[in-house]
């Protein structure tokens, strides 16, 4: 854009805000270092729900990385690659006495990298962001900050979310500790260094084949009605970052009678420890369309050299995981990750399925216990379809769960407590009391703790 046409077009843009000539001045100076961002004029939406129109610096900054995953380029001769990385900085009416908001813009092919510095939306997060200052804002009227003040407000409190981070670098001391005026030119220099330490995208090709990472969980929930989608996406995420082998798929739902429709599925495997030994058992679970006002739908689905053990109560013929958490499932209190996390419990003490041994009693499992294995799944053998030598004693039963299965709740201690009166043993002595003193209901079976009672193994005290 000719330098005439855009002071006439910023003009223009800018009639409505505060410091038109400070800001005008600013944008023009970004835009000569920066030839690949566009000042667009497009409506901004805040947390409020409240909108307006903004002037926005769109398009490109070039950013050297080692390599962004999923893209394929030869290395410079430093070793690194120059990547144009999309971004949208959009200016308030207050600028520049208020921080930018600052997005990247991944195009069809991209998707986001969520980090510290980038949220799934493509929110950046910086120290100078938090930490943005100029003298217009320190020399305002009191009558102006408090609008000032009202706008950012409005656009969350996305600013806090980084600044204690540590480690970044800067092109030059904190404006807060200086003195010196924030401005666009050395904010987008930060985020070039920040950036090519951590990329905010990845190439789409990066994605596993039919899976769906976190950020781009939203986007399916939109397309599928999905009512409560900030729930749901929330509930789904915390479940596929604490277990890695879990990954978000749509897939077709079908029930006898019903007709077929496509469901966000979690399918992977999760790690079970039966006799000291991990194994991956591999499972789907299903989420309608109401969720969480409804309860998930979890199938067991062995693998080829698997079979459904029938000995499991929890699980029927057809693979279908049946507990009491599912039953007693309320929106306000029941979750994807503590719903696992159960399933761990329960299927550690009576696994769902076992693998097929051949004539010596082996294990035919290809992976072996404690490895990961990502939707292959591995199973302990069974018992009673592995023969046994006459010489050979029958395996012992397996151990009580407290001596081989972590804390529900903190994930750090083993179990040395039963619930009472319902029985289980889920949680350490100290997380019981917790759960105790908050009046909370059994983890497993959301029956009423009366008491938590501290339980001692081979008479010696833990």
């Amino acid at each position: 854009m000719a330098t005439p046409k855009l002071k006439q077009f910023l003009k223009k843009a800018l009639a409505k805000y505060k410091h038109k000539d400070v800001t005008q001045k600013e944008v023009m100076s970004t835009l000569k270092h920066f030839e690949d961002l566009k000042p667009v004029v497009d409506t901004y939406v805040f947390n409020d729900g409240s909108q307006t129109e903004l002037l926005c610096l769109c398009g490109t900054i070039p950013v050297k990385i080692k390599e962004l995953r999923g893209q394929s380029a030869s290395a410079g001769a430093s070793g690194a690659n120059t990547y144009n990385i999309p971004v949208c900085i959009w200016l308030t009416e207050f600028h520049p006495e208020i921080p930018p908001l600052v997005y990247v813009r991944p195009t069809g092919n991209m998707v986001i990298n969520e980090s510290k510095h980038v949220d799934m939306n493509g929110r950046v997060y910086m120290p100078y962001l938090h930490e943005w200052t100029h003298a217009l804002h320190r020399s305002s009227s009191a009558s102006s900050v408090p609008a000032a003040r009202s706008s950012a407000s409005r656009s969350g409190n996305a600013l806090q979310r980084s600044s204690s981070a540590s480690g970044v670098p800067s092109a030059r001391s904190s404006p807060s500790r200086t003195g010196h005026d924030s401005d666009l030119i050395v904010l987008i220099q930060h985020m070039r260094r920040v950036f090519s330490e951590e990329p905010p995208v990845f190439m789409r090709s990066a994605c596993p084949p039919g899976s769906y990472l976190p950020a781009e969980i939203e986007r399916i929930l939109t397309d599928k009605v999905y009512r409560n989608r900030q729930i749901t996406q929330l509930d789904v995420r915390n479940a596929v970052t604490n277990f890695k082998d879990l990954k978000v798929h749509v897939d077709v739902f079908s029930t006898p009678g019903a007709s077929k429709r496509e469901l966000l599925c979690l399918k992977g495997t999760v790690p079970v420890i039966y006799k000291e030994s991990t194994y991956n058992i591999p499972l789907k679970v299903w989420l309608f369309e109401d969720h969480p006002n409804a309860a998930p739908v979890c199938y067991i689905v062995p693998t080829a050299n698997m079979r459904i053990n029938d000995r499991c109560k929890h699980v029927n013929a057809n693979g279908k995981v049946q507990l009491p958490y599912l039953d007693d499932w309320k929106d306000a209190n029941s979750d994807l990750f503590s719903l696992i996390q159960v399933m761990r419990i329960v299927f550690g003490e009576e696994p769902p399925v076992y693998a097929l041994a051949d004539a010596t009693g082996a294990d035919n499992t290809v992976v072996s216990p404690g490895t990961t294995s990502g939707e292959s799944g591995t199973a302990p053998t069974s018992a009673s379809s592995a023969p046994q030598q006459a010489d050979q004693p029958v395996a012992d039963k397996p151990p009580k769960s407290a001596d081989r299965v972590l804390c529900l709740i903190c994930m750090d201690k083993k179990v040395d407590s039963v619930v009472y009166d319902c029985g289980h043993m889920c949680m350490c002595f100290e997380c019981g009391q917790a759960v105790l003193d908050a009046q909370a209901n059994c983890p497993m079976c959301r029956s009423k703790i009366k008491d938590i009672i501290r339980t001692y193994h081979a008479g010696v005290a833990e």
